[in-house]
């Protein structure tokens, strides 16, 4: 089920609605918090966080059970859902977060996370 979520959210979500799905939901940030790591508002926040539920439920609610994530997806794909699988195995919030930081998605500030960010230029 969470290599499901992770999967959609990278092929059906623009990288906004991916990041905040998983900085709210994943690591159970607030919307205030995920604002600011984003460098964006918390109303543009929640309305990403909306449009990426209502497209996750639209293209799973029926599939569910017959889809398979080795389906149609890139190498990139399939490695950055075991990455991100890995690190949620683990617990390691901090490796979710360098995933979402290599990818230039959220701005995250050196003290916040050291070891994930840290002499990374923002």
């Amino acid at each position: 089920t969470v290599e499901l979520a992770y999967m959609a959210a990278i092929r059906h979500l623009s990288p906004r609605q991916h990041t905040v799905l998983i900085l709210r939901e994943v690591l159970g940030h607030s919307a205030r918090e995920t604002a600011e790591l984003m460098d964006s508002s918390v109303a543009s926040v929640n309305s990403a966080g909306q449009r990426a539920r209502r497209t996750l439920r639209r293209h799973l609610s029926e599939q569910r059970l017959e889809w398979s994530p080795d389906g149609a997806s890139t190498e990139r794909e399939r490695r950055l859902v075991e990455r991100y699988l890995e690190a949620t195995e683990r617990g390691d919030s901090d490796a979710v977060t360098a995933l979402l930081c290599e990818q230039d998605r959220i701005r995250v500030p050196a003290e916040a996370y050291r070891p994930t960010c840290a002499g990374r230029p923002r």
